[in-house]
């Protein structure tokens, strides 16, 4: 069992993804902007880890709350990347 799943059972979990959300996506943009190459690989690392990590763990083990909790944190990295590239 994945150590978040027993926060997010009690409600804390939510808090934090919320928090991941946040700090995948608005930090990034100034460093898409000054240094596009390194901030576009290192987010490509991010969301490498958290699709392997994370979000394929979760839907082997049927756990759709937290597959959906770290879907969101991919999203938002990837909204963040989409955001700088228009």
């Amino acid at each position: 069992m994945d150590f978040y799943a027993q926060d997010i059972s009690l409600g804390a979990g939510s808090q934090i993804f919320d928090k991941l959300v946040l700090a995948v996506r608005e930090p990034f943009i100034p460093l898409y902007e000054k240094f596009p190459l390194q901030a576009f690989q290192l987010s490509a690392a991010i969301f490498s880890f958290l699709f392997h990590e994370k979000i394929v763990m979760q839907l082997t083990a049927g756990n759709r709350l937290l597959q959906s909790s770290w879907e969101d944190v991919a999203e938002s990295l990837l909204s963040g990347v989409l955001v700088r590239g228009s």
